[in-house]
């Protein structure tokens, strides 16, 4: 099983959708199967498969990473496009993509004394592997 973060990629507009997985293989075959019968929860990434057809597309691994990096390393890729080259709703960890890009940015520029406490907590959640999946 590949550990990491993959990306779905519209070829016509470059438009894609970043996520991780443990076992990516599996996640890319059901992100497929989803599109192909028309059933899949991203309705923007659905339109685009139902107009482009699988081979509009690219499905591929992008990084390997241990499991405790996927929400970090998912960020980073997320917070590199702008809002309309991405079918991603939510970004890392649950966080609203715009939140996620905050996040990132903020801990890029160390700006920790202007963030508010509730996203350091935020954070701080995000980055422990321990309270991954549970709180």
């Amino acid at each position: 099983m590949k550990i990491g973060i993959y990306h779905i990629v519209q070829k016509r507009t470059g438009r894609t959708y970043y996520g991780q997985s443990v076992d990516i293989d599996h996640r890319l075959s059901t992100h497929r199967y989803h599109l192909y019968y028309g059933n899949h929860y991203n309705r923007a990434l659905q339109e685009a498969y139902a107009a482009d057809g699988d081979d509009g597309f690219v499905f591929e691994m992008v990084q390997e990473c241990v499991k405790e990096e996927l929400d970090r390393e998912e960020a980073k890729f997320i917070e590199c496009f702008d809002n309309d080259k991405l079918f991603n709703v939510v970004g890392c960890n649950g966080f609203h993509r715009e939140e996620c890009r905050r996040l990132a940015a903020d801990m890029r520029h160390s700006r920790f004394d202007r963030i508010d406490p509730k996203w350091i907590e935020r954070l701080r959640k995000m980055a422990d592997p321990k309270s991954a999946g549970g709180e």
